[in-house]
């Protein structure tokens, strides 16, 4: 917190608004009921600060959709004595059975014996409070209920409400990966293990689609205290991010930066990493370096990547470097075999060119491993006869393949820990300049066979993209 500067508070009202219908299924001889619960419409609204508010409504076709789960079903069957107390719950749906013991019509309790006006009595309850509004811990409340005054056969009565203890609420952290790569697995493990137990992490699973980010990013705003964000990077959204920074919601990126975004980034430095093992190429003795990597040169990472491999080449004294480069459809848009056999293509007529090349820098994995079984199917030993650089976040699950090119491991679980730990702060209400916080990737150069013999791996690439919806 800077000088001058005051801590932000926000302020999340709610409001429910709920039909309940408890029917009498049962009374024995002792006088102790059944009873069962199920609920007819629903309204709830919740509101943060000056946002819009957020609201939900079973008259509304497409939200009572959502709702069909515990809609006009039988959700509590419980058993309760003359004076209103709550002896059991044998059956309970959704949430907790302590919480009815605060709702009605369990809230009230009768007097033993007594009606005249000005007569009290007290209970004490234990309520548990599940996520996502509390830690699913239990929490003992004092309640004191005071006969006011009789009209005929109706009595008023006051009930007054005491925490013995301030139960804590439950953080809501959304997170916004595309799971079907291994580097976002890893960034969720670190983040998981950064947050405290009763943060609740909201998964929304962009499959790297801009228009699906945006309305994740529109629908998150409203639901949680917070965002972390593996960016789409697509310019198109810059001005939602923007209003949602605006309206002081914490958001952290992670991998890339939004071009123009001033919010907290936790990134590789791919510039300077890429320039660590491009530079090992270089003293090698390669000079013909080609570069297969993305057409998406508007995601910073791979811009970033790419300017150090033109700034090596310019080292190189290369005035054009485009017959070396090769820009693919990003991988999630295409199928897996089809840019494996595009690779290899490449591949095969930088090889063949005059001039071929002697190495190859690729963006990912998913290329290096296209290179590899192109490599393969050519007959080419890696590295003896091509050299391969890459940044690979896959598990090193074949160790024969990993070792045989050169790798620039992203530190992904510690970033996910440091972004987490950075949006904790910022819902805390720690005031703070926005920061991009870099860090560079581990090299791990090839292993040459010993023996100087031709060594040729046999990686595949199988990989199918489950169509989009």
């Amino acid at each position: 917190q800077f000088p001058g500067q005051q801590k932000q508070t926000r302020q999340t009202t709610s409001d429910l608004q709920l039909t309940r219908e408890w029917t009498v299924q049962a009374v024995d001889a002792m006088g102790i009921a059944t009873l069962q619960m199920r609920i007819l419409s629903l309204r709830s609204e919740l509101r943060r600060g000056e946002e819009e508010p957020l609201i939900r409504d079973s008259a509304q076709p497409e939200h009572a959709k959502e709702m069909a789960a515990f809609l006009n079903k039988g959700l509590v069957t419980v058993r309760l004595d003359g004076r209103g107390r709550l002896l059991a719950v044998t059956e309970v749906r959704s949430g907790s059975a302590q919480r009815l013991e605060v709702e009605l019509p369990f809230r009230l309790i009768l007097p033993e014996e007594g009606w005249e006006a000005g007569r009290s009595w007290q209970r004490q309850a234990r309520v548990k409070i599940d996520p996502p509004l509390g830690v699913g811990d239990s929490y003992t409340l004092e309640q004191k209920y005071t006969l006011l005054r009789r009209q005929g056969n109706l009595w008023t009565v006051g009930l007054s409400t005491r925490w013995t203890e301030e139960p804590p609420l439950a953080e809501q952290a959304a997170v916004f990966p595309f799971m079907h790569d291994y580097p976002q697995v890893e960034y969720l493990r670190g983040i998981r293990s950064a947050l405290p137990d009763h943060y609740n992490l909201l998964l929304c699973e962009t499959r790297n689609d801009p228009h699906l980010e945006a309305q994740y990013l529109r629908r998150m705003q409203h639901e949680a205290d917070g965002i972390i964000c593996y960016p789409t990077c697509d310019p198109k959204n810059n001005s939602l991010l923007h209003r949602i920074l605006d309206t002081g919601k914490p958001v952290v990126c992670v991998d890339r930066h939004p071009q123009g975004i001033p919010c907290d980034v936790v990134m590789t430095d791919n510039y300077m990493s890429a320039l660590t093992g491009l530079r090992h190429l270089t003293a090698n003795g390669h000079r013909t370096i080609a570069h297969f990597t993305d057409d998406a040169l508007y995601v910073s990472s791979i811009r970033e990547r790419y300017e150090a491999y033109l700034q090596v080449m310019q080292e190189l004294v290369w005035d054009d470097v485009q017959p070396l480069v090769r820009l693919f459809p990003m991988h999630e848009s295409v199928r897996l075999d089809y840019l494996a056999q595009a690779v290899h293509d490449a591949l095969f007529t930088l090889m063949h060119q005059p001039g071929p090349i002697s190495a190859v820098f690729c963006l990912h994995d998913y290329y290096m491993v296209a290179v590899l079984e192109a490599c393969d199917r050519m007959g080419i030993s890696v590295p003896e006869d091509l050299e391969v650089l890459s940044f690979a976040d896959a598990p090193p699950l074949m160790t024969r393949v990993t070792r045989s090119v050169h790798r620039l491991v992203q530190q992904v679980y510690e970033m996910g820990r440091t972004a987490a730990i950075r949006l904790q702060s910022r819902i805390n209400g720690e005031v703070m300049p926005s920061e991009v916080m870099t860090t560079l990737a581990s090299f791990y150069p090839a292993e040459r066979n010993p023996q100087g013999e031709r060594k040729v791996i046999t990686p595949t690439l199988s990989y199918h993209k489950e169509e989009k919806p």
